[in-house]
C-alpha cells in the first residue's frame, strides 16, 4: 500500500538571501534562517477579474492581472541576520571574537529570496524573489522570549521540485525578557513590563506597462514608534516626558535625546550575544494609565522617533548578512 507524503511543518524549511546582483535576481546565497519557532506565510493573488457581457447572466471571461505578492514571519529573536533587509546597510565586522556590526539607516533597503521547501512525494522549493520588509515589530514581555514579526512584500514566486540545501533552525539561543533593559535619555526604565518596538518602510510596490510583476519595491517614509508600559513608580519617566515638565507645558515638550533598547543573554566573551538598538529625538504622543483595586497600576505610553542610529549586534560569527 503506498503511503502519500502530506505537507507538514516538521517537514518544511525556510530561509533567505539578500539579493545583492540586482532586484528580483535570485540570491546568490540562501543560508540564513530567520529564527527559532518560526512561522511564514506567503499569500499570492492573481487579481483576476469576472468580466461580464449583455446576453448573460454568467461572466464571459476571466482576466488576470498584476500579481500581488505578501509574506509575513514571526519568530524568537535570535540571530539578528534580518535587520539588513529592515535598515538597509551594516558596518563591517569589529572584533576578534566576539564580533560587532551595526546596522544602519540607508534610503533603499535590499531585496531577498525566500526559499521554502516542502518534502512531498514530488518535492516542491517556492523562491520568492524581490522580497522586501515593509515592517517590523518585535515584542518583549515579561516572562516571554522576545520575538519578532517581519511583515513585506514580493516581486513573484519561481517554482522547482529539486530542494537546494536546507537548514533545521537557528543556531542562536534566543534572547528572553530576562536580558532587555531599556534607557530613556540618561534613565534606566524602572520595572518595564513590556516593550515594543515597531517599524515601517511604507514600501509600495511599482507595477509598469508590460509586466504582470512589479518591476521596484519603492521605499517612502520610513517611521518608528514604540510602547511601554511599566509599574507606576515615578512620573519622571513617562508622565513627565509627556507633560514637559512636572506640570501640563503650553508648548511642545522637548525630545528626549535618545531611547536605547538593549537585548542580551547576559554573557561574555565569546559566549556573549548582545542587540542594542539606539533611537533619538524621541516624544511620547499619547499616555494612559488605569487604577483598579485588584491590580497594580500601570503606565503606558506611546513613543515616537525621528532617527535611529543603529541596531548593534554582537555574537562570535565573524561574518554577517
Amino acid at each position: 500500500m503506498a503511503f502519500t507524503l502530506v505537507g507538514k511543518g516538521v517537514d518544511a524549511t525556510s530561509m533567505y538571501g539578500y539579493e545583492d546582483v540586482a532586484y528580483g535576481t535570485v540570491s546568490a546565497t540562501i543560508s540564513y534562517v530567520f529564527g527559532n519557532g518560526a512561522s511564514v506565510n506567503v499569500s499570492l493573488n492573481n487579481n483576476t477579474e469576472r468580466l461580464f457581457g449583455l446576453g448573460a447572466r454568467n461572466a464571459q471571461k476571466l482576466a488576470t492581472k498584476k500579481l500581488d505578492c505578501s509574506w509575513n514571519a514571526d519568530f524568537a529573536l535570535g540571530n539578528a541576520w534580518f535587520l539588513r533587509g529592515l535598515m538597509g546597510t551594516k558596518t563591517a565586522e569589529t572584533g576578534g571574537g566576539p564580533y560587532s556590526r551595526t546596522y544602519e539607516e540607508y534610503n533603499t533597503v535590499p531585496g531577498m529570496s525566500i526559499r521554502n521547501a516542502f518534502n512531498l512525494d514530488t518535492d516542491s522549493q517556492h523562491t520568492i524573489l524581490g522580497a522586501k520588509i515593509n515592517s517590523m515589530t518585535l515584542n518583549c514581555n515579561v516572562g516571554e522570549i522576545a520575538r519578532v514579526s517581519l511583515e513585506g512584500f514580493g516581486q513573484q514566486m519561481v517554482k522547482t521540485s529539486t530542494l537546494a540545501t536546507t537548514s533545521s533552525g537557528d543556531s542562536e539561543d534566543p534572547l528572553i525578557f530576562s536580558g532587555a533593559s531599556i534607557k530613556l535619555g540618561s534613565t534606566t526604565g524602572l520595572d518595564v513590563q513590556s516593550l515594543e518596538i515597531s517599524h515601517t518602510n511604507n514600501l509600495e510596490m511599482l507595477f509598469t506597462l508590460g509586466s504582470r510583476f512589479a518591476s521596484h519595491a519603492v521605499e517612502k517614509a520610513r517611521e518608528y514608534s514604540f510602547r511601554i508600559t511599566e509599574a507606576y513608580e515615578s512620573d519622571s519617566e513617562q508622565l513627565d516626558n509627556f507633560l514637559g515638565s512636572n506640570t501640563q507645558s503650553t508648548t511642545s515638550p522637548a525630545n528626549l535625546t535618545t531611547l536605547v533598547a538593549t537585548f542580551t543573554n547576559g554573557l561574555s566573551s565569546t559566549f556573549q550575544r548582545t542587540l542594542v538598538a539606539t533611537f533619538t529625538q524621541v516624544q511620547i504622543p499619547t499616555y494612559d494609565y488605569t487604577m483598579d483595586i485588584n491590580e497594580i497600576i500601570k503606565e503606558n505610553s506611546t513613543f515616537w522617533a525621528l532617527n535611529c542610529d543603529g541596531w548593534t549586534y554582537t555574537n562570535n560569527s565573524s561574518t554577517s548578512a
